[in-house]
């Protein structure tokens, strides 16, 4: 019973993220990341801890924004490369919206439920 609630309430708060009638599951664990780490992640972290491709995870990051529980900045990044050469660019930081937040530790509250089974 537990687990049909579960998916019910996962595909319900999810309707706005849905593409091509299928959710795109590396929202659901970009959303728990994002609730569980204390930094502001780039793409690129994002991208190491839940894995999956550039395009998968820039997809999520997308729709999640677009459902507003993800909000991005854009800031100077500068780095050195192996010939010390200063390469400027762009980082992209992901965090929660405040709504974003609250949808996140729901999961992680249904996820914590369908583990203990």
């Amino acid at each position: 019973m537990i687990k049909n609630n579960a998916y019910t309430f996962i595909e319900l708060s999810f309707i706005t993220i849905m593409i091509d009638n299928w959710v795109k599951p590396k929202a659901v664990e970009i959303l728990l990341f994002l609730l569980n780490t204390s930094e502001e992640p780039s793409l690129t972290t994002i991208q190491q801890k839940v894995g999956g491709s550039f395009t998968t995870i820039n997809a999520a990051l997308d729709a999640l924004s677009r459902a507003g529980l993800i909000k991005e900045e854009r800031k100077p990044s500068n780095k050195v490369d192996s010939k010390r050469a200063v390469v400027i660019g762009v980082k992209r930081v992901v965090t929660l919206t405040p709504k974003g937040k609250k949808v996140a530790e729901k999961l992680a509250e249904i996820k914590e439920i369908m583990e203990k089974g």
